[in-house]
Order: C-alpha cells, then sequence, then structure tokens
C-alpha cells in the first residue's frame, strides 16, 4: 500500500494463482521490489524479492531471498507496509502479539533486516505505550506525506477500539511508544451506535487533512446505520481527531455482490501521498466474485455516484483467484494464493481482453507455505539502509533527512542524494565513504557523523548546495565520479557505499542521518 501511484490507461493486476490459471505473454517492464509473508521449511519468513535486471519477473539469480526471519509457531505476520524510506512495518494478530507494530531496517545494507538493531518493536499494542492507547488489530497501514502513520484497528477480544489511529514519533527515537504518539484519530462506535459488529479493514490517507477508510464489518446488515463501505474522514474543525458526525461521510457503499465477504476479505489499495490526491483511483478487492472494483471520484464531489467512477475488472476469464494484491506504478498487482505453491503473476489490463505474465513462478515458491500478506515497495523506491536514524534535531527542531533515488548500478546508473528539513538557506554539501562505524561527535559538530574508511566530499563548483525555503537540497550524482581523500573514483558492481549530508546551522554544523546503497553491475 506504500505506492506511488499514476494512472495511465493500460494499468496492470500483478496475481499469484494455481499454474492452471496462467498463460504468459512476457514483459518487458521492470518491477517494483516486492515482500511477502509466507512460511518455508517450517519457519516464518518475510521474503523479499527484486527485479534486479528490470526483465519483468523474479525469477533470476539472487533475485529472492529472506528479509527477515521469525519463529512462525509463536506468531505470524498478517500484515506488512512498505515506507517511502524503504523501511518496512510488519504486524501480527496472533494471541500476544496484537496491535505490535515491529519496523524492519537493512542498516547494514546487505539486504536484510537481521543485524544488530535492524528490527525493533516500534509500537508495543495492548496499552502498554506510553499513550495507553489500545489499538487492537491492526488491520491497514498508510505513511502520509509528513511520515505521520495511519492505521485502520478493530476490537480484538476485549481490548482496542474500533476506527482509525495515528502514530507519529515526535521524540525523533524510532519507535512511536512515548507518551501522546499513539492517539486516535477516528472512534467508529459514537456514531450512530446499532449494536452491529464494525470492522474497520484499510485505509489511505488523502493529504490535506483526508483519510478514506473501508469499513468492512457489517456486510450483511446494510440497512444499519453503518452500511458497509469506504467512509470519507476529514478533521473540518481542525481538532485534530473526527470529533463530529459531519466529519465523516459515505464516500463508496460497498456493492451486494459482497455481502458475502467475511470481515478481512476486502482491501483498499491507492497511491502514495502526492500523487493524484482526492481524484487518485482506488482498487478493491471482491474475492468472493474474483474480480477487482476500480472506483475514482472523477468529478471530485466527495462520493463515488457519477458516470464511470466505479467498473469492474472481471478476473474470471484469466482464470485468476485474487487472494491479495497490491498496487504497481500504473498497474494493479495481486497476490491470490488460495494455497500452498502459488504463484504470482502481473496481469495487464489490454484492450482486448487481460494479459496474465509470470513473475514468480509455482518451481521458484515449491516450498513455501501460503502467502499471508505482500506489499510493494514504491516504483523509484528511497534506496538503501539508514543509520544515525533518526540524526540529531537542528535549530527547526526536527532532524534533518537524507533519502536516496536512483539507479545504484556501476558505470551507467545515477543517484538523487536529497536533504530535507535542514534549516532554510542553510550550506552545506555531501559526503561519502565506503564503510560505516559507530557514530562519533568531532569537534565543532553537533550531530553524529557515521561514515568511516576515507570520506570524500561533493564540493566541487555546483555540488555545493544551499537548502531552499522548505529546508531541502538534491545533488545528482555518478557512480563513476565518487569523491575520495585521493580524488574521484568510480563505484563497482557489488559494492555499498555510504553517504551523509553536512550543512551549517547558525554557528556551528549538523549532521543528516547515513544512507548504505549497494550498486549493482
Amino acid at each position: 500500500m506504500s505506492l506511488r501511484f499514476r494512472y495511465s490507461p493500460m494499468h496492470a493486476l500483478f496475481l499469484a494463482v494455481t499454474p492452471w490459471a496462467l498463460a504468459s505473454f512476457g514483459s518487458a517492464q521492470g518491477l517494483q521490489d516486492l515482500y511477502f509473508s509466507a512460511t518455508e521449511s517450517g519457519q516464518g519468513v518475510i521474503h523479499r524479492a527484486s527485479d534486479l535486471n528490470q526483465d519483468g519477473d523474479y525469477e533470476d539469480p539472487n533475485e529472492l531471498w529472506p528479509f527477515y526471519r521469525y519463529q512462525s509457531t509463536s506468531t505470524q505476520y498478517d500484515l506488512i507496509f512498505v515506507r517511502r524510506d524503504g523501511s518496512v512495518m510488519i504486524a501480527s494478530n496472533a494471541i500476544g502479539f496484537v496491535g505490535d507494530i515491529v519496523h524492519l531496517r537493512d542498516i547494514d545494507g546487505d539486504g536484510t533486516a537481521e543485524g544488530p538493531g535492524e528490527s525493533t518493536l516500534w509500537l508495543r499494542g495492548q496499552g502498554l505505550n506510553g499513550s495507553a492507547l489500545n489499538t487492537g488489530s491492526i488491520n491497514g497501514l498508510w505513511e502520509d506525506a509528513d511520515q505521520v502513520l495511519w492505521a485502520a484497528v478493530d476490537l480484538f477480544l476485549s481490548g482496542g477500539f474500533d476506527g482509525v489511529a495515528r502514530f507519529e514519533d515526535a521524540d525523533f527515537s524510532g519507535d512511536v511508544n512515548g507518551p501522546g504518539e499513539a492517539t486516535i484519530y477516528h472512534d467508529a462506535l459514537p456514531f450512530g451506535p446499532d449494536g452491529s459488529f464494525h470492522f474497520p479493514q484499510d485505509l489511505v490517507h488523502r493529504g490535506g487533512g483526508v483519510v478514506d477508510y473501508l469499513e468492512n464489518g457489517n456486510l450483511s446488515n446494510n440497512n444499519s446505520t453503518r452500511p458497509a463501505g469506504l467512509y470519507r474522514l476529514t478533521d473540518l474543525d481542525g481538532s485534530g481527531s473526527i470529533d463530529q458526525a459531519t466529519e465523516r461521510a459515505l464516500f463508496f457503499r460497498i456493492p451486494p455482490s459482497m455481502s458475502g465477504v467475511t470481515p478481512g476479505a476486502i482491501s483498499i489499495h491507492m497511491a502514495s501521498p502526492g500523487s493524484g490526491g482526492l481524484g487518485a483511483p482506488l482498487y478493491l478487492d471482491d474475492r468472493l466474485q474474483k474480480r477487482i472494483w476500480r472506483i475514482q471520484d472523477l468529478d471530485l464531489d466527495g462520493a463515488i455516484a457519477g458516470p464511470n467512477e466505479a467498473r469492474v475488472i472481471d478476473l474470471i476469464g484469466a482464470g485468476v483467484d485474487p487472494h491479495l494484491f497490491d498496487v504497481q506504478e500504473g498497474e494493479a498487482l495481486i497476490v491470490a494464493q488460495p494455497g500452498p505453491a502459488g504463484e504470482f503473476v502481473r496481469v495487464t489490463e489490454l484492450p482486448g481482453g487481460l494479459q496474465v505474465d509470470t513473475v514468480l513462478s509455482q518451481a521458484t515458491l515449491a516450498n513455501f507455505g501460503t502467502v499471508r500478506a505482500m506489499a510493494l515497495a514504491p516504483e523509484r523506491a528511497v534506496l538503501g539502509a539508514r543509520g544515525c536514524d533518526p540524526a540529531v534535531p537542528n535549530s527547526t527542531g526536527k532532524p534533518a533527512s537524507l533519502t536516496i533515488t536512483g539507479e545504484p548500478r556501476a558505470f551507467t546508473g545515477s543517484l538523487d542524494l536529497r536533504v530535507e528539513c535542514a534549516p532554510q538557506g542553510a550550506f552545506g554539501l555531501f559526503l561519502a565513504g565506503p564503510s560505516i562505524s559507530a557514530p562519533t561527535t568531532p569537534m565543532g559538530l553537533v550531530g553524529n557523523l557515521c561514515l568511516d574508511g576515507g570520506i570524500g566530499r561533493y564540493d566541487a563548483p555546483g555540488e555545493i548546495f544551499q537548502a531552499g525555503n522548505d529546508g531541502a537540497a538534491t545533488l545528482t550524482i555518478s557512480p563513476n565520479a565518487t569523491p575520495t581523500p585521493s580524488g574521484r573514483v568510480p563505484v563497482l558492481g557489488g559494492q555499498t557505499w555510504f553517504f551523509q549530508a553536512w550543512y551549517r546551522d547558525g554557528g556551528a554544523s549538523n549532521l543528516s542521518n547515513s544512507v548504505g546503497v549497494r550498486f549493482d553491475s
């Protein structure tokens, strides 16, 4: 769900189906990184698949590997969410883990989250966090443009609440277990209680204070005061919560064909923040009917009611059994795995019908159990593993944040280094090094230096930056001219290099977090 979406007439569906359902037409389009949860050899694993050669599948050597392993006898992770910085959030509804959110980060750049400090308890559920918020089951996550996370949660056994929660790491500690960092944005129960069953299932943050959340628990009683559907939450009074009935409206009513769907069988997917706003399309899966609903508020009237605002992508003819799905840039991607040894496929909508392409075959997944959760990284994914994160706050009260996007290929690639939350107008430069070390604070610096092994500076003409009014600056670099103390050198395939931003802050200097990027040949 953490995906950028730019709609085009040719969008696609990504599915995992039984082998007889597939017909391969080939594909030349590269894929976003895929994360999915499934057992392997009796152990629970979060797997990562990366289309390294951009040939449209994950079938080549070294394109699929374990990202994070855990004991499936104690918990199974039912939710995966990839943040804009490339880190991964996972949640489980197993007894003893309800409401917990675990944060996975590849800090050392080895492609996994199994090193020291790479898996942390980001939210402690069941009221055990500093906000004493009992989140119940975490059914959906979304990240807004300010890196605040939103969650659709429901009552579990005797704890939690039904509605939408808001999580913000206000103290920059790397979690939201501090006081006031986990809050209720919308409590579903006070609005027209009628004794019916509520099940907040998923959500997206539209930007501008608008959240769309999926209420899926009352499908058997669409005449009640809480019909199943997609609800739009708008904080009209700026109170920071939905505290009056006029701030919640039914955006799209679940069609009667979905009335037999059990709670948890519907999910929604949309673009990342900033990629469409109120007019961006949403996709809802209708698993019993083997189809996907595509809805879009074309006239921006706050409801799905106009011509062509809701249509069905029928999957029966393609033999596709949708189980889980996610949305790729310009495409809808689905995992349909009714049992072990299914396949991941991409289904593209073409004028003449649906085209189905295998991207992870049954042979590759032969030893895997049923897929429980999946998520795609953003297409132009934020690269690398973050270290010294968060950095030391500067005079703005926030830490400067370094992100890297681009093509990490030796010789032919390029990267965009972007620093945000620096003081307005601050001068600075980017640093590069072949390794990292424990954080140190050199004389004259406020922040922590994390690079090691011979640090180079991007200080040639045109490379020194000045932060804009928004506190941001970007530099495009070539791997062929990476600075070192002895001059510029080319990066070689298989090497990992680390980057950090240094900047002036009044009479002192500070540093951003570090980012390590592994370069491919």
